[in-house]
């Protein structure tokens, strides 16, 4: 059987890997992506639920307004309109009664403060014992990464001297909400860093197509991913969230798909790759069934422990530690509230950490009955939980908050298990996220879990991509530029990182 050629071969169809041929398709380059599934998008993907006939996502996902890479892509695309923008708040919390986060008419890192000191309950004592991670937030830098990445974030914030009770009303529920692990095992860099762009931005909102950031415990964070996160959030004026109005994939997937075949390329869906061989200055891919694709350039965009399957070069990532998700649908037969979407204040007792009311969301469905998504992250403590107990559960959930639920009917149901959300920002992960050039000859690796400095996310996916891309075109001698950097903090923090960058004397921050 003879090869097809290619210029570029990418092995995974997810948001890294068509990121990555939407920029080599636009310079020109012929470019072949194998995706071993059914559908384009990977952890971001859309599929027809029978029964309701509604597309629903693997599970609900969110944008902010600091997505400059994701929406640059949409922008490529022609669907940078389709998020539908959260400008009149930035969270709600599921207290009673609820809590409500906007920013207010203060500088960065102070815009939501009136609403934290109102809404949490706390004394002056806690607010003020969140001092010390706040100020190493406002001066974090990539520098810091190696000292603070050995760190797990539950350690650091006591070492810093936060109140247990500060811990246990925001940390926690940060960790989970935004980096995807429990607190304790939890990089406090990876969160530190992330904490300092989100409170140093100057009107940041969400927009809605969230799984969230880092989503582990905080005790399985490191303190690196704690800080940068941390950094992240204090460095942002009125940032702000945005959902897709319509099915994930569908922003994204088939407007990549036409633009790659336009330019020569294919999409191969139900293509496993088999083997990764050099030959000479060719990759050449075999797939399951025999097919051979021969290109100059490989970039391998698969989840990283499939990696050393294909070439025993890239065996490292599969150290990292997959985050598991169970992802929930629930179709109600009348309105429940107007709610966008809504998070659950930390409690070990709970499985869900948001919901998202899809009716309130989704282009047309304004009328339409409660569909609520919802996400229960880093699912260990669900193993065992069949489908059923998964949805009784996330009603009675639901309910907390909503009271009317208990007398609705639920119409469907349908439930995801999603064996890796992200990989695990644990102490260590953030100093083995790989660059995007290999030890071999124009392979390269792109995903969310590679060396973006970004939190795990489909910002980090398709700024990953765009990474890959303009190294290929670096090689051929025809550089572009795709890949965006993190803009500048707001405020107060804008000034204190700028401060701290010239005593150190190093270059723009999160760049």
């Amino acid at each position: 059987m003879a090869d097809a050629q290619a210029d570029a071969v990418i092995v995974g169809g997810g948001l890294a890997g068509l990121a990555c041929a939407v920029a080599l398709a636009e310079s020109g380059l012929r470019t072949v992506v194998l995706e071993r599934s059914s559908q384009l998008g990977g952890r971001a993907r859309s599929w027809t639920h029978a029964p309701s006939g509604d597309v629903v996502d693997i599970g609900p996902h969110v944008v902010h307004s600091e997505y400059a890479n994701f929406l640059a892509l949409l922008e490529r695309l022609g669907t940078r309109d389709r998020i539908r923008w959260q400008r009149d708040r930035f969270i709600t919390i599921a207290t009673q009664p609820p809590t409500v986060l906007r920013h207010r008419r203060l500088p960065p890192p102070l815009s939501l403060l009136p609403d934290l000191v109102a809404g949490s309950r706390l004394g002056l004592g806690d607010l003020f014992s969140n001092n010390a991670p706040t100020w190493r937030a406002l001066k974090f830098g990539e520098e810091d990464v190696a000292e603070l990445d050995r760190i797990a974030a539950l350690d650091y914030l006591r070492r810093a001297g936060v109140s247990e009770r500060m811990i246990d009303w925001f940390w926690r529920f940060a960790a989970m909400a935004v980096m995807n692990v429990p607190l304790e095992a939890c990089s406090s860099a990876a969160l530190l860093r992330v904490h300092a762009q989100l409170i140093g931005r100057r009107g940041l909102h969400f927009g809605f197509a969230a799984i969230g950031l880092m989503n582990v415990p905080l005790e399985a964070c490191s303190s690196a991913a704690l800080l940068r996160v941390h950094a992240q959030l204090i460095g942002r004026r009125g940032l702000h969230f945005g959902f897709a109005a319509i099915g994930l994939a569908e922003l994204y997937a088939a407007q990549a798909e036409r633009l790659i075949r336009a330019a020569g390329g294919e999409v191969l869906l139900h293509a496993k790759a088999r083997t990764l061989e050099r030959s000479g200055e060719l990759h050449r891919v075999t797939l399951q069934d025999g097919r051979r694709i021969a290109a100059r350039y490989c970039v391998c965009a698969l989840p990283p422990q499939d990696l050393g399957a294909l070439r025993p070069e890239l065996a490292e990532t599969s150290a990292f530690e997959p985050s598991p998700y169970i992802s929930g649908y629930l179709w109600f037969d009348r309105k429940l509230t107007r709610e966008r979407f809504w998070a659950l204040p930390w409690s070990p007792e709970r499985l869900n950490c948001d919901f998202y009311d899809l009716s309130n969301i989704r282009q047309g469905w304004g009328e339409r009955p409660s569909v609520v998504a919802s996400n229960i992250i880093h699912s260990h403590r669900a193993a065992g939980m069949d489908d059923a107990a998964i949805v009784a559960a996330s009603v009675r959930e639901i309910t907390e908050f909503l009271p009317g639920a208990a007398a609705a009917k639920l119409i469907h149901s349908d439930v995801h298990r999603i064996p890796m959300g992200i990989a695990c920002p644990k102490p260590g992960t953030e100093l083995k996220r790989p660059a995007t050039a290999t030890r071999v000859p124009r392979l390269f690796v792109a995903g969310d879990w590679a060396r973006t400095q970004l939190p795990s996310s489909m910002e980090s996916a398709v700024r990953s991509g765009f990474l890959a891309a303009e190294a290929i075109l670096s090689d051929t001698g025809r550089p572009r530029r795709f890949a965006l950097a993190s803009r500048p903090t707001d405020g107060l923090a804008g000034a204190v990182r700028a401060a701290t960058r010239l005593v150190r004397g190093s270059g723009p921050l999160l760049a």
